[in-house]
């Protein structure tokens, strides 16, 4: 019959294995600190360089910064948002009875996908033609001004 194992000797053996492992994370740590200083020395190194560059060359831009899409003004009015404008003031008296949501006008099928028609009321929402009445559940229930 082989000795029984105790307790302690489970822990003894565990704590055995595992500390190789600690001095090999405690190592890994210590390198990703060490990466990180020098990123960081490497990064205001970079700073000093392109502030220097923008003082001695004009002509240095940082065109690798993502310039915005539409240039920050509002989208063209195409025809579909014009037809959407027409319909929504043409029928605003019986859309204003109960209000109407993105997916109500969406199920006609007539201005696109139903996150097309919910871009549409948010910019006519923020040009003040539409008004926000109440939030129903997730949908937002809107109101022709």
């Amino acid at each position: 019959m082989s000795e029984l194992v105790t307790p302690e000797a489970v822990h003894e053996r565990i704590a055995g294995l595992a500390a190789p492992l600690r001095e090999q994370l405690a190592e890994v740590d210590e390198a990703c600190v060490a990466k990180q200083r020098e990123l960081a020395a490497l990064r205001e190194i970079q700073r000093e360089l392109r502030g220097a560059l923008r003082v001695i060359d004009p002509s240095f831009s940082t065109a690798a910064k993502k310039a915005k899409t539409n240039g920050g003004r509002r989208r063209r009015w195409s025809p579909r948002r014009e037809a959407f404008v027409a319909y929504l003031r043409s029928n605003a008296e019986q859309l204003n009875v109960s209000g109407f949501s993105a997916p109500q006008l969406a199920q006609t099928g007539e201005f696109g996908s139903r996150s097309n028609v919910t871009k549409l009321l948010s910019d006519l929402h923020d040009e003040g033609l539409l008004r926000l009445d109440r939030v129903e559940g997730n949908a937002k229930i809107f109101k022709v001004v």
